[in-house]
């Protein structure tokens, strides 16, 4: 067992689950179990946006009583907004100057109704199965309050806090559904928030079932954290920078988590000292792609680009393996799996051979052109460019071939390795060439 390995992988595994974990916490957005309440001093209306474009609404009278829920988010063309309920349990949107009443709007918590931040988001077979089997107001309870509820002819129409993907179409979508007698009876879709990963969402296999049981299993651990604000500008902005980095390590490296908690099991040795090293660098390889694909398609469905994600995963899925996972399994012994490193005990040279080469070497500048970049009259920068004389050379290598034996430190077992070195025998010249160069001087 190396302690060494397991506290340096299992570092990295604790740091990565911080940060997720962190990512599952959402700002206190709960409703006070007694709101503010007002009495309408005039008549106004109560709007529910369903849709960017669809917008209903019901009349109030003056003297109706409305509980404040929270601030709603204010546009140039609304205004400013409070989130109410009233005495029939209907909720939605009223102009500020309307209905306030006086309140201390400190009183009042925030909330933005385009963020949402902690929504849940689920499968369209999901979403129709909650619907069926719960009334509306265990769906109240289960999924946050509705944003927008309407009594209607036929029925309750609500909208919840919810993001629902439709596989036929990849796209993400925010339902409105309408209940009579505490039975589904319509839904209706709208526009799609997430529209750009559709084509990809609708082709990847199993996407469903990856949102579905990812967000079904954190659901439960969501943890509501107050955050403080206005901050002062010096805690602001190193933090708005420090929440930056943080927010790109979550968002490219979360998913190497399992992966670094994998190897550091291994450093362990009794979990896998069955397998073999080339067994477990395939395995370890299937553990680390099964985990990038559910991080890309959790990705696609939180609205992060498809033309950014797909390559910045495959690259941090080459770079872990190659320059992590490769060299670390080449220290196992083969025979008792430790990491406890190992010895050398013969090196062979097995054969010698010949290898040509070809390099060059830089001679003299034979000329420069130089651009002046000013702002008014004071110089920024110069790029330079030289046209270059180089001297060519044809090289001969003595290639070595070694076979290698080592021994383990912990359970002397033997085995070989192979690596190759070399030795430059002779250079001749080869002509000359001519090439350019630039570069950018910044203080002049």
């Amino acid at each position: 067992m190396n302690f060494r390995y397991i506290l340096k992988f299992g570092f990295y595994f604790l740091v990565l689950l911080a940060i997720y974990i962190s990512s599952i916490c959402y700002s206190n957005r709960s409703v006070s179990d007694d709101p503010p309440q007002i009495v309408l001093k005039k008549s106004t209306d109560m709007y529910f946006k369903w849709d960017k474009d669809y917008v209903t609404k019901v009349s109030l009278k003056a003297g109706d009583s409305l509980s404040v829920l929270a601030h709603a988010s204010s546009t140039s063309t609304d205004g400013k907004q409070y989130w109410v309920e009233t005495r029939d349990g209907q909720r939605g949107l009223v102009s500020q100057d309307d209905a306030d009443n006086g309140m201390a709007a400190n009183n009042i918590p925030e909330y933005n109704r385009k963020q949402n931040l902690g929504t849940l988001k689920m499968s369209q077979n999901h979403f129709y199965e909650m619907c069926t089997t719960k009334t509306p107001a265990e769906l109240d309870e289960l999924w946050d309050l509705a944003e927008f509820v309407c009594h209607t002819d036929s029925g309750i129409t609500m909208r919840y806090q919810v993001a629902v993907l439709k596989k036929e179409d990849g796209k993400i979508y925010r339902p409105v559904v309408t209940f009579q007698n505490d039975s589904l009876s319509s839904v209706s879709w709208g526009e799609p928030l997430v529209a750009i990963n559709g084509w990809l969402l609708r082709i990847l296999p199993a996407s469903s079932a990856i949102v579905d049981g990812w967000h079904q299993a954190i659901d439960g651990f969501y943890y509501p954290i107050q955050f403080f604000d206005p901050y002062p500008w010096y805690i602001y902005l190193p933090g708005y920078a420090l929440l930056i980095i943080i927010w790109l390590i979550w968002l490219f490296f979360t998913f190497l988590m399992v992966p670094f908690l994998f190897l550091a099991l291994i450093a362990m040795r009794i979990p896998f000292s069955f397998m073999s090293t080339r067994v477990l660098q395939w395995f370890t390889l299937g553990v680390l792609f099964v985990c990038a694909y559910i991080w890309l398609v959790l990705s696609l469905v939180s609205d992060h680009w498809w033309f950014i994600m797909v390559p910045c995963l495959g690259v941090i899925v080459w770079l872990f393996y190659v320059f992590l996972v490769d060299a670390y399994l080449d220290k196992r012994c083969p025979y008792c799996g430790a990491m406890c490193g190992s010895q050398v005990i013969n090196d062979e040279i097995t054969s010698i051979r010949l290898s040509k080469s070809r390099s060059s070497s830089f001679l003299q500048t034979l000329s420069r052109k130089t651009i002046i970049h000013k702002i008014g009259d004071k110089t920024t920068h110069r790029d330079i460019y030289d046209e270059n004389l180089y001297q060519d050379y044809k090289d001969t290598y003595q290639v070595y071939d070694h076979t290698v034996t080592v021994k383990c430190n912990h359970c002397g077992g033997e085995w070989k390795r192979y690596n190759t070195t070399s030795e430059l025998i002779n250079r001749e010249e080869d002509g000359t060439h001519i090439g350019t160069s630039s570069y950018t001087d910044y203080n002049s």
